[in-house]
């Protein structure tokens, strides 16, 4: 049930919403756009890292003009793509925003079969919609609105469905993501009927197929890249027809584009300058920054994420990503300073979460290292437990699924065979500290409950990621340098290197500089609240205000 608070705020934006936006001449000082941009598994030090290879327009300039946090890290521990994006569009961590993880229970965190998908050529694809159902606290769009009795513009633009709905928050006026099984761009019905013109006019130009038949080649040359990991690292995967060298082809191993291609198209750079080609093309259509109410254009660039977990953060792959990211930015950058006038607007950049190094290659600089695989670990849970417990039979799994750092209990089948709950917790407790890579196990109960006098910084960490509506019955943690199997490389730790993330802002009230302080994404919606003049959402005052020495 969604909290009376946030019904009522819902109710208030709402309402609202009907008003007549003016067509006021805009104030000169007073910036008319927010552009909120997350680079997912962009990790603190990429922006220093690839510092000399930057152009001048893209992160070179926000480091240079804007504020730059180096030592920024999520203050808690489910570090990945759906919390991340709540945690930098709410001001808040998952214990009150309510996504504590990708995938829980009930499904993926975006997922609302409620609400079909629109945009499909074909709808008989079988796609599931999406909304925003699981969050349960105001993002900086639903404040922007309300404090603009609903004239505030509210666009929400990413690949991955979970990015763009996270970052829009409650009610947007729009959230558009990409479906990858056919290259087109997507809403829901929790949004609209019809797709966005601008969007529906990309899909109709097949605009996802140019790439196709081309190869993705190093943006410079190779010598430029000789602080990476060698190309052909035998540790990085083998996917999408692209072998583990440049140049990777971009086809799919199709011989027209299809499904097996737009797949290899996210892993590349090139469906960012996809994404952002429909940024400016909603910049346009929407009119935003076109009058004195500040709007609000965030942007979820995904390929980052599925790039890096293909070659891990050591790769020619992940720097030539991120340098191709840094000139995509300074085109957006340009084409802001044409359309609104440099100055008249503010850009925040930042990530989701970091990621740890592929474990091969901490083992071979001597660190305890590994994989831990989500499906063995419940598969070994379930047997384990239908023994120690006496619960027989194929169909009487006890543990209904491990996705990090959260595991989750199958309760209906605890219930029919009459067991203890408590009890089967603590036997996967047991279980669960006995495996390799397993450094601490908590459960759920006591997260729930009272801040312990002598709490940890860990158990502080898995608190803050903790929400009874989406969080699992026991909290994981992994040891050092260990991480989940599925991908080359992963995060989802309470791990620095998994939390720390950059932030770097830029525009009007923005102090330039470089703070070395410690920041919290979680403040970035705060921040730019208070740089516009509009009042917080309760939820968002709870931050740590970390970075008020940036806002003049």
């Amino acid at each position: 049930m969604m909290p009376a608070c946030l019904s009522l705020f819902l109710l208030c934006t709402t309402a609202h919403a009907q008003a007549t936006r003016p067509a006021a001449a805009s104030s000169p000082s007073r910036p008319r756009l927010i552009v909120l941009i997350v680079v997912d598994q962009l990790r603190g030090d990429f922006p220093d890292r690839y510092a000399a290879h930057f152009g001048e327009g893209g992160f070179r300039r926000l480091m240079r003009e804007g504020a730059h946090f180096v030592s920024a890290h999520f203050s808690h521990a489910a570090t990945a793509t759906g919390p991340g994006h709540a945690c930098v569009a709410c001001g808040c961590n998952p214990r009150e925003h309510g996504v504590a993880a990708n995938r829980d229970g009930d499904g993926e965190c975006s997922e609302d079969p409620k609400h079909p998908l629109v945009g499909l050529d074909d709808p008989r694809r079988g796609a599931s919609g999406g909304g925003p159902h699981r969050l349960q606290a105001p993002a900086l769009g639903d404040v922007m609105k309300l404090a603009t009795a609903g004239q505030a513009r509210v666009v929400s633009l990413g690949l991955k469905r979970r990015g763009a709905i996270m970052l829009g928050g409650l009610r947007p006026d729009t959230a558009i993501w990409w479906h990858t099984s056919s290259g087109r761009f997507v809403t829901s019905t929790a949004y609209a009927t019809q797709l966005s013109e601008y969007a529906a006019a990309m899909n109709a130009a097949r605009a996802a197929d140019r790439w196709f038949g081309r190869a993705w080649e190093r943006l410079l040359p190779p010598e430029a890249y000789r602080a990476c990991v060698p190309d052909d690292d035998p540790a990085e995967a083998d996917a999408h027809h692209w072998g583990r060298a440049f140049p990777h082809p971009l086809t799919g191993g199709l011989k027209s584009p299809g499904e097996g291609y737009y797949a290899a198209l996210l892993a590349s750079p090139f469906a960012n300058e996809l994404l952002l080609e429909l940024a400016r093309a909603a910049v346009e259509y929407e009119k935003l920054g076109q009058d004195d109410v500040c709007d609000l254009l965030c942007i979820a660039l995904s390929s980052n994420d599925v790039c890096g977990h293909l070659f891990g953060p050591d790769s020619h792959e992940v720097m030539d990503i991120t340098l191709r990211t840094d000139r995509q930015l300074a085109e957006l950058f340009s084409f802001l300073d044409a359309r609104l006038g440099a100055g008249r607007y503010i850009a925040a950049v930042t990530g989701d979460h970091g990621v740890a190094p592929i474990a091969a290659h901490s083992r071979a600089h001597g660190l305890d290292a590994g994989c831990f695989s989500e499906d063995d670990a419940a598969r070994a849970l379930n047997v384990s437990l239908q023994q120690s417990l006496d619960v027989t039979g194929p169909r009487a799994p006890l543990v209904k699924l491990v996705e990090l750092p959260w595991l989750f209990l199958e309760h209906e089948t605890i219930r029919r065979a009459e067991l203890s709950p408590q009890r089967v917790v603590d036997a996967c407790v047991d279980e669960l500290m006995k495996m390799k890579g397993v450094a601490w196990v908590v459960p759920a109960a006591r997260l729930a409950g009272p801040l312990p006098a002598d709490a940890d910084e860990r158990f502080h960490l898995a608190r803050e990621a903790y929400h009874p509506r989406t969080a699992g019955d026991i909290y994981i943690g992994l040891r050092h340098y260990w991480q989940e199997s599925e991908n080359t490389a992963g995060h989802g730790t309470a791990h620095a290197y998994d939390r720390h993330v950059p932030i770097l802002l830029y525009g009007p009230g923005v102090r330039a500089g470089r703070y070395a302080t410690e920041a919290d994404p979680i403040d970035i919606a705060v921040t730019l609240a208070r740089l516009i003049g509009i009042q917080p959402a309760p939820t968002m005052v709870r931050a740590r205000n970390s970075m008020a020495t940036a806002v003049e």
